[in-house]
């Protein structure tokens, strides 16, 4: 039942979570977006902890503050989080079948076999196959790299490119970002007398492919982590080899690779994959970053100059600016363009390769948007947000679904599964929430796919069209008896710390770069500040951002940014607590903090939970 206000009955949704609707005179009228909830928590820290370690440290107790929230709390450990070694980095032979992959790449090299690499398109996918080709063109070793075609054959290794290295007499493949689940097509390869070499990162499924296959996963893994890009697995690799090769005097005759020229592109993997920024995977990105504002590859330089970037560079920059471009050349066109820009040393092709991702970019971020405001208008029309969002359309470009789907993540906070249909085909990809495991949902219903494969927050996905109905239904159920508590919707966002407003200056700002870079696992310090007054704020011009956003407390102003929280003016927001980050704004040769708000609510003493 409705609630009724004079004239009006104003329909209140499932806990609160769907849109408001007036009905006039017969007519309906959405007055309010639908909004996903949100609960802020902060764990209660022990100021004994916080300040042991801002005086052995010399870092200010929000400094210390942040260390301890993320459970490191001993001056060595702290030490070595601010301080990134190379020389902490595992021994690459504690990773599964390491010994046997290297040694199969010397037997091809002493044998002067062409080496044949097969990658996935995406971001991780094209980077490992650039610092392989990399290393190989810089030893002298005769090596052709193929990439899979998102259009033609979808994720995967194909059969269409093990007939081509047949036809070439190729006897090694190395597979990069895929091959774990590619079972049948290394039977196929093996077929020919093709040994295989699976490089890769992806979850293990219960049948395993007849390679060797060099993966985390595994259960003989003793590497000091399971979570890593599949091109931090390609660097072990190159690290591996080169020791190898260095072993049996390779290197007496040609210059030995300097690894550290690959780090920049390693970084780049390893940011747009999302894995956890800690451990190896902070190393690679650390120092991937400062070798990139002197990188020596022409390809990246010329990406970097394109998107008008300056040193230092930041993981947020590759995340939102380098990342994108990358997989706009897989997913709207041909992935192969990128490696040939990584690889190449000719500057003039370098630079047109460059300026054609900016324009395929522009061009993704077009078809993106229109297919987000397409689905999000469908899902406003409804009274309530359903447990998980599946839809598909014959007028989708699959290229971009997975954006769009990580998009409405954000925006509703639901798992999401989006397909484009295609000759019979329903291709797709899917984002999830809260421990709701994609991969292992997808494996009890595997029979309805003609290919699968993924991770917990990420997969993708082919049936025929005839299934689509029977696997929304399935899903739908899977989700619903998954999400039975309405608290598992609800999305959590942790907090480092309330900031009083006298610490919001540059010099926190300024003391917070030592805790980059920030990725997933060590994101980029969340503050809150409370009991403040929304001076202003309005739409931009699409309606999705804040803009001109002004907070005050105690005489003191903040200027401000919220990106796609525009609807939260309707909420008529005056007293409030915002969540935000730290940043700076440059314009018209000024430089400016400006807070980069998270999210925004109605002052209220419960706004925030604490966590012991």
């Amino acid at each position: 039942m409705g609630l009724v206000c004079g004239k009006y009955r104003i329909k209140k949704s499932f806990h609160g979570l769907s849109l408001q609707k007036i009905v006039k005179n017969g007519y309906k009228m959405i007055i309010k977006q639908l909004k996903k909830e949100t609960i802020w928590r902060c764990n209660s820290l022990n100021n004994k902890d916080i300040e042991e370690l801002s005086k052995k440290l010399n870092i200010s107790k929000t400094g210390a503050s942040i260390l301890v929230n993320r459970g490191i709390k001993s001056e060595l450990d702290a030490f070595n989080f601010l301080n990134p070694s190379l020389s902490s980095l595992d021994d690459p032979f504690l990773l599964p079948n390491m010994e046997k992959g290297v040694n199969r790449v010397i037997q091809a090299i002493k044998n002067s076999e062409n080496i044949y690499s097969f990658g996935d398109y995406d971001v991780d996918g094209t980077t490992s196959l650039s610092i392989l080709t990399l290393f190989l063109n810089e030893i002298k070793v005769n090596n052709q790299y193929i990439l899979s075609d998102r259009h033609t054959h979808g994720y995967g290794l194909n059969r269409e490119a093990i007939d081509f290295i047949h036809s070439k007499n190729g006897k090694l493949l190395i597979t990069l970002d895929c091959g774990t689940s590619n079972i049948s097509e290394i039977a196929y390869a093996k077929e020919f007398g093709i040994d295989v070499i699976v490089i890769d990162h992806h979850q293990i499924p219960d049948e395993t492919p007849n390679a060797i296959l060099i993966n985390p996963y595994l259960k003989e893994n003793r590497f000091s982590t399971q979570f890593m890009a599949a091109v931090g697995v390609t660097f072990n690799f190159l690290m591996g080899l080169r020791k190898k090769l260095r072993e049996i005097g390779f290197f007496k005759n040609i210059k030995e690779p300097n690894l550290k020229h690959y780090l920049d592109i390693t970084a780049i993997g390893t940011i747009a994959d999302i894995v956890p920024l800690l451990n190896e995977n902070r190393v690679f990105v650390y120092y991937g970053l400062e070798q990139m504002n002197h990188t020596i590859h022409s390809g990246l330089r010329a990406m970097l100059d394109e998107a008008e970037l300056k040193p230092p560079y930041t993981s947020e920059q590759i995340a939102f600016k380098i990342a994108p471009w990358i997989n706009a050349a897989g997913r709207l066109g041909d992935a192969t363009k990128v490696v040939d820009l990584l690889t190449t040393t000719e500057s003039e092709l370098s630079k047109k390769i460059a300026v054609e991702l900016h324009e395929e970019n522009i061009k993704r971020q077009k078809i993106e948007r229109e297919i987000f405001e397409e689905i999000v208008s469908e899902i406003e029309g409804e009274d309530e947000l359903p447990t998980a969002i599946i839809m598909a359309n014959d007028k989708w470009h699959h290229g971009v679904i997975g954006i769009v789907a990580s998009k409405l993540i954000e925006r509703f906070h639901r798992p999401v599964f989006l397909f484009a249909i295609k000759d019979g085909i329903a291709r797709g990809s899917a984002r999830s929430i809260n421990d709701f495991h994609l991969f292992e949902n997808l494996s009890a219903i595997s029979y309805l796919f003609e290919n699968y494969g993924g991770h917990k927050y990420a997969a993708g996905m082919s049936l025929k069209i005839e299934n689509f109905e029977t696997f929304k239904d399935k899903m739908l159920l899977r989700a619903r008896l998954f999400f039975t508590e309405p608290e598992k919707l609800v999305q959590e966002i942790k907090l480092d710390t309330i900031l009083d407003e006298k610490d919001i200056n540059i010099k926190t700002f300024n003391e917070l770069k030592q805790f980059a870079p920030f990725g997933e696992g060590n994101p980029e310090p969340l503050f809150s500040i409370i009991d403040s007054t929304l001076l202003q704020a309005q739409k931009d011009k699409t309606g999705v951002h804040l803009v001109n956003v002004k907070i005050s407390k105690n005489s003191l102003d903040f200027k401000g940014v919220g990106f796609n929280l525009g609807y939260l003016l309707d909420e008529g927001l005056d007293q409030i607590d915002a969540l935000f980050y730290l940043g700076i704004n440059e314009w018209n040769n000024k430089t400016f903090l400006q807070l980069k708000l998270k999210d925004i609510k109605k002052s209220d003493s419960e706004n925030i939970t604490f966590d012991i």
